[in-house]
């Protein structure tokens, strides 16, 4: 047993009296490029990191669940057959029971302990990693097994319907899928996957947390897919292939830019690119070409902010910030923007210039003090104990 596996048994005990029956884990994830691509049929390119939320279980003997955390404040209350949200931290997992409860899995009511490293609301998907430590740690729990991407699927419908947010399969698939040392390239559509190797030689990744709390189900979210599903409709009037914004072409994008409105335009040109920035990313890694790569990702948070309008001021200076400075190849928000975190390309011997820097600049500007992670490609879920 580990030492965070001790340390998460010894609270789950000192919370519950006894003994864990089951502890599994799950990662949140880092995009590397393809934002606002996946709810579009389109390309992402994601990796899972080194942050995870762990979880210990036991049965409850009867229908309830109670939900504690050492990270989050409260304690969550409900039955299994509990299918209205609360708007707490805990319809993450309600969410995930309700859908395996809906669909006749044999679950009884439980008791569950959360530890985590992973910051919340910092953009780096802890609400899908809740999700999918939560599947796996019922199926361990009650002796059931459901393949990973069906696993995918069950929390990706479990945060649209309990947390309200229309997100796409990526986070969700990562944090089941992800594979240490890679990148993984996913097609949304298809949901074809291929790891595609991280060698960056004297270069890491570093996430910078701006602290600035998003809400991705707010109505600026959902809007941005609204207003992509609203440009499909039009695209599709004229050119029947057309299902998705992936796949839409410039000259049809500029073809239709009088029909589509300049706002809704700039959305669709945004996804379209990005779909583009995605497969060079590809390419430049496999290269090796680290300079390629960083600059795709300025293009890629140029085209965020000023196409998608998903940055915001301090997200903007902790970029402009990271590409003044030497050693620095590229630098963008990751997420869905509105605040949470911009991930960096960083020669590791700039790396104390780099955190010096922006923590002085961004200090004085917003009174904040950032936090930094190296993100290192790790497995996904429990990947230990299902291979």
């Amino acid at each position: 047993m580990s030492e965070m596996q001790a340390r998460l048994a010894k609270r789950f005990h000192e919370v519950y009296g006894r003994e864990p029956a089951a502890m599994v884990w799950a990662p949140g994830r880092v995009n590397l490029i393809g934002e606002h691509t996946d709810y579009n049929d389109g390309y992402v390119l994601p990796i899972a990191i080194d942050k995870r939320i762990r979880a210990a279980a036991a049965p409850s003997g009867d229908a309830g669940v109670t939900l504690r955390s050492g990270n989050l404040k409260g304690e969550v209350i409900f039955e299994i057959d509990s299918n209205e949200p609360s708007g707490d931290w805990g319809d993450y997992a309600k969410g995930v029971v309700a859908k395996l409860h809906e669909r006749r899995y044999p679950i009884e009511g439980f008791n569950a302990f959360f530890l985590s490293d992973l910051p919340m609301g910092a953009g780096m998907s802890s609400s899908a990693a809740m999700e999918v430590v939560v599947c796996y740690l019922l199926q361990r729990l009650f002796g059931f097994s459901i393949p990973p991407q069906e696993t995918a699927y069950l929390c990706q419908q479990a945060e649209h319907e309990f947390a309200g947010t229309r997100c796409g399969i990526m986070d969700q698939f990562i944090s089941v899928m992800g594979r240490a040392g890679n990148a993984l390239f996913l097609d949304c559509r298809t949901l074809r996957f291929d790891p595609v190797q991280l060698s960056l030689g004297e270069f890491v990744l570093v996430a910078c947390d701006s602290r600035v709390k998003r809400g991705l189900a707010d109505s600026e979210y959902n809007r941005r897919r609204a207003q992509c599903e609203e440009g499909v409709g039009i695209f599709s009037q004229r050119f029947t292939d057309v299902k998705a914004l992936r796949d839409v072409t410039l000259p049809q994008l500029e073809e239709c830019r009088e029909a589509l409105g300049e706002t809704t335009f700039r959305r669709c040109r945004h996804v379209v690119t990005e779909n583009a920035r995605v497969l060079a990313s590809i390419d430049a890694m496999r290269e090796r070409d680290v300079r390629k790569l960083g600059d795709l990702m300025n293009h890629s948070h140029d085209s965020l902010r000023d196409d998608y309008e998903v940055s915001c001021a301090e997200l903007d200076l902790l970029v402009d910030t990271a590409r003044d400075i030497e050693g620095v190849a590229g630098a963008r928000l990751t997420g869905g923007g509105f605040g949470g975190s911009t991930i960096n390309l960083v020669a590791r011997s700039s790396l104390a210039v780099f955190q010096d820097r922006i923590s002085e600049t961004y200090s004085k500007a917003f009174d904040i003090v950032p936090r930094f992670f190296e993100c290192v490609p790790s497995d996904g879920a429990d990947c230990a104990n299902r291979h």
